[in-house]
């Protein structure tokens, strides 16, 4: 199976594409590696978060289809100033992140995860 490569510049264009069958063994495998890690970064994957709940700390859910409002699925608190990283694509104002589930980006019209900007 050959597989197309792009390669892309800071504005996201491409400025190299070809096949992985044309590039050794080891560079095909380092640019597989960068594209799946581009494919996770505009997924949001990795993404840094800083908790700044304006109502204290701020609930961890293990699922987010039940609403900001259920109690149930509380599974931990991250706190003021706390930094999490995303650990899977978000799902609407939802954050899946390293702090042990889900929590909301905006919570009654205010930010409680700030993107970290690096």
């Amino acid at each position: 199976m050959v597989k197309e490569l792009s390669l892309f510049d800071d504005e996201g264009e491409d400025v190299a594409v070809g096949d992985t069958a044309d590039i050794p063994s080891d560079s095909a495998s380092l640019y597989e590696a960068l594209k799946t890690r581009r494919d996770q970064i505009d997924q949001g994957i990795g993404k840094r978060y800083l908790s700044c709940s304006k109502k204290g700390p701020l609930n961890v859910h293990s699922d987010p289809k039940c609403g900001p409002y259920a109690t149930h699925n509380i599974v931990g608190k991250l706190e003021q100033g706390q930094i999490v990283t995303s650990v899977g694509a978000p799902l609407g104002n939802w954050i899946h992140h390293d702090g042990g589930g889900w929590s909301l980006a905006k919570f009654e019209g205010h930010d409680a995860l700030l993107p970290i900007e690096e």
